[in-house]
């Protein structure tokens, strides 16, 4: 079933790469996203035990304090209708196996990916429905192709 979002959509976008972080901020800012930065998971999930809950959250997995996999296990445990966008830049989408119950909230996209890929990801979790067989090929357990 998909909840119903209000307008603007709210994103976290969570990267230890300042610069990168910043960038993908601006763009979906400018794209209408309501969008927040953090710098490291410990952060994101300080502002979401503050009781500001996006509707998805894209992160990177290699980040100091508290990683990507991490912070998202913490989200869908106590946040379950928060959705998740993995956009690690050097490791393998094997690490989805751990998210197989969670297909319809979670996507993942390996940087460098062009900005088009990433606002379709964004939208296909937060507005489409989704079955175990629409999961992204390129993320399934071993899989390590990338998207340029």
């Amino acid at each position: 079933m998909q909840s119903q979002l209000t307008f603007p959509t709210r994103l976290f976008v969570v990267d230890d790469e300042c610069s990168l972080a910043d960038l993908l901020s601006l763009i979906l800012r400018n794209a209408g996203f309501a969008v927040e930065t953090f710098y490291d998971g410990q952060q994101a999930f300080d502002r979401l035990a503050s009781g500001n809950v996006p509707h998805l959250v894209v992160t990177d997995i290699m980040m100091p304090v508290l990683n990507g996999i991490t912070l998202t296990k913490q989200i869908l445990k106590q946040w379950p209708s928060c959705k998740i966008l993995f956009l690690p830049s050097d490791v393998q989408c094997d690490f989805m196996h751990e998210f197989a119950l969670h297909v319809a909230q979670i996507g993942a996209l390996r940087k460098p990916a062009p900005i088009l890929e990433i606002l379709k990801e964004i939208e296909r979790l937060l507005y489409a429905q989704t079955s175990f067989t629409a999961m992204r090929s390129d993320c399934r357990v071993g899989s390590a192709v990338s998207i340029n």
